[in-house]
Parts: C-alpha cells; sequence; structure tokens
C-alpha cells in the first residue's frame, strides 16, 4: 500500500516543463497585475480632473441654485474615491498573491537568486539596490521612495482625494 501512495504521489508531481509554464504564467499575471494597478490610478486622476473642474465651474457660476449641484459633486467624489480605494486594495492582494506564488515556483525551479520575486522581495526588505554588490548612492527620491511603496502610494492618492471631497461638501453648504 505504501508503495501505491509513493508511486501516486511521484505520478502527481509536475513536470519540468509543467513548472516553467506555470512560472512564466504567473510572471505574466503579475506583471498585468503590477500594470492595473497604475492603469486605475491613471483613470481615477481622469476621473478626479473632471469631476473638481466641474465643481469649480458651478462654484464661480451665478447660478442661484448652484449648492444641490455643488453637494452632489462632492458626495460623488467621496464615493468615487472610496470605489477605487476599495479596488487598489483588491488590485494589491492579487499582485501580493502573484508574488507568493511566483516565490514558491521559484524554489521549486531554484531560482532563488534570479528570479524576479525572490529578488524583488529581497530588495524590498533590505531597503536597497545592489549592483554588482556595490551599494548605489540614494537619492532623496528613493528615500522617499522607502517609505511610500506603490501598493501604499496607489492608495493614499484616493484617500486624499476622499478628505478634499470631504472638505468640498462642507464648503457646499449654504451657511458658507
Amino acid at each position: 500500500m505504501s508503495g501505491d501512495k509513493d508511486m501516486n504521489s511521484e505520478q502527481n508531481k509536475p513536470t519540468d516543463t509543467a513548472v516553467q509554464a506555470a512560472y512564466q504564467a504567473v510572471n505574466q499575471h503579475w506583471s498585468h497585475a503590477e500594470q492595473e494597478r497604475w492603469s486605475i490610478l491613471y483613470n481615477f486622476l481622469m476621473a478626479n480632473t473632471i469631476l473638481l473642474l466641474a465643481w469649480a465651474a458651478v462654484y464661480a457660476s451665478a447660478v442661484c441654485v448652484k449648492s444641490p449641484v455643488l453637494l452632489i459633486l462632492s458626495a460623488g467624489g467621496v464615493l468615487i474615491s472610496l470605489l477605487w480605494l476599495t479596488i487598489g486594495c483588491r488590485v494589491n492582494l492579487f499582485i501580493r498573491r502573484y508574488g507568493e506564488l511566483g516565490e514558491k515556483v521559484e524554489s521549486i525551479l531554484h531560482l532563488q537568486d534570479l528570479g524576479p520575486f525572490h529578488r524583488g522581495e529581497t530588495i524590498r526588505a533590505e531597503g536597497q539596490v545592489n549592483v554588482t554588490e556595490q551599494r548605489c548612492r540614494v537619492t532623496a527620491m528613493e528615500l522617499v521612495g522607502r517609505w511610500i511603496p506603490s501598493r501604499v502610494f496607489v492608495l493614499i492618492i484616493p484617500g486624499l482625494f476622499a478628505a478634499i471631497y470631504l472638505l468640498l461638501f462642507i464648503l457646499s453648504w449654504p451657511v458658507f
């Protein structure tokens, strides 16, 4: 019986070709998810530009009933910001899961030192990039990048816009 279990586990073991194909697929999905993160932020910024311009145009107009329109635009801005915040969280989760899966496949392929998933985690953990085993001079922007990685940056921006829209919502009340 135990021989049958060993034989079945050997039959279920993925081939090198299958592991390499899985690695390539994970790498492509990870790259696509990373591109989606920035595409989502770009679309968010475009939508907010239009919404803020609309709010400013109504605010500057001489229309008597502008307060309800301003309230609707600013409330819509808060809702859009919260929606984009949840989408950003979801994309970050996808990227993290693909990265974890990529690291697992790299360990199966013995690519820990060469693979982008493991190297990326190592670089982030060290907080620096080694070029031919020598430390690079770190610029001020790279230091900021260490404090605010892209996964956090794409969440900060919608949060800041939500705060701006809350302020605009308050300013839209007829009392002000």
